[in-house]
């Protein structure tokens, strides 16, 4: 039996620590890969997991959840227009 707080406050800080993990494991992974077409694979599974993961913790709205997708999708696009194609032994 678990208390109704607990939970709640479970999934608030399940999701305080995927929304600060998330956009920072995509840089990083991005930044490592130096394939244009696994960049864009590697984008499309994280803003995935990003948007299951605002779906699932949050209880947010669809809208709040388009919204805030698109935000950290073209995050990730702006840091692969601005360090471009690197095959310096990257993957």
């Amino acid at each position: 039996m678990y208390s109704e707080n607990g939970v709640a406050r479970l999934a608030s800080v399940l999701g305080v620590f995927l929304s600060s993990l998330l956009p920072i494991a995509s840089i990083v992974v991005l930044y490592y890969v130096g394939s244009d077409t696994i960049r864009l694979v590697v984008i499309a599974l994280f803003t995935a997991c990003f948007s299951i993961s605002m779906c699932l913790v949050t209880g947010a709205r669809v809208v709040d959840v388009f919204t805030a997708t698109a935000a950290f999708t073209a995050v990730q696009v702006v840091f692969v227009g601005t360090n471009g194609p690197r095959n310096e032994g990257k993957v």
